[in-house]
């Protein structure tokens, strides 16, 4: 009997590269936390993988850090796969980052699994919130349709489900609603993943996944409603095990020193 391995996937998300500039007057460069995490994920998850960028690669749109980053990820011996964030541009992203082997792509099928990436990064009522557009949420209706067969994993930046400190409630996905009622019809979608809250979370909820990763960078402390605060937690990064039988294997990996 042959025993097929599981895919494998490792999530990272909200890198917020800034090159050598420090952020919000912390001391802990994006940079640096991003190192941490390729370094961490190279010795401890062996074979090959499958990269995914869930959102906000750089904390403020500038061709020189998509560059920066390109030269990173193109140095690894992965596929990269990558979705914008509310702090991404898509079209400077197109321009100084794909290539090679970072790609942006709808979807990904690998044995019996469907992987499909949506972008959230449009016009919204508030800021640094997200949205599905009308036109990629009827082609993920019609990817899963297409695919009743195999399993099936969503990732997004911004969180479909509400959770977290009061000023984050406000900057999660607005039309959840919508695409939750979308999805729950497909009996095949395992889970959705997500970023954006820097911070570890899951959910059971109509018999679904919802996973949220921490940042590569640094935490949010959700505990503090009124304004934004930091935890001690270090960067950290997650990884999927697909299995051929649609079984889920994930794990949040912290880095810390």
């Amino acid at each position: 009997m042959i025993t097929v391995p599981p895919t494998t996937l490792v999530q990272l998300s909200d890198i917020h590269y800034s090159g050598d500039n420090p952020l919000k007057g912390l001391n802990k460069l994006p940079a640096e936390g991003l190192q941490q995490v390729l370094k961490h994920l190279e010795e401890n998850i062996p074979g090959d993988k499958t990269i995914i960028l869930t959102g906000d690669l750089v904390d403020s749109p500038e061709p020189a850090f998509y560059e920066e980053l390109a030269s990173i990820f193109k140095s690894l011996p992965h596929k990269v796969l990558t979705i914008p964030g509310n702090h991404d541009s898509l079209e400077m992203m197109e321009k100084h980052l794909f290539g090679h082997n970072i790609f942006s792509s709808f979807s990904l099928t690998t044995e019996n699994w469907l992987i499909l990436l949506c972008d959230t990064n449009h016009p919204t009522q508030v800021e640094h919130a997200g949205r599905i557009i009308s036109k990629d949420l009827q082609a993920l209706e019609q990817a899963l349709m297409a695919h009743p067969n195999q399993n099936a994993l969503i990732f997004m930046h911004h969180p479909p489900v509400s959770f977290g400190a009061a000023w984050f409630k406000q900057i999660i996905l607005e039309n959840a609603a919508e695409f939750n009622s979308t999805i729950e019809r497909f009996e095949q979608v395992k889970a959705i993943i997500f970023g954006h809250a820097h911070t570890e979370f899951s959910l059971l909820r109509q018999k679904k996944l919802y996973l949220g990763c921490p940042s590569t960078w640094i935490q949010f402390n959700h505990s503090l409603n009124e304004q934004l605060g930091f935890t001690a937690a270090p960067s950290a990064y997650m990884s999927y095990r697909l299995y051929r039988d649609g079984s889920l294997l994930f794990q949040t990996h912290y880095c810390w020193p």
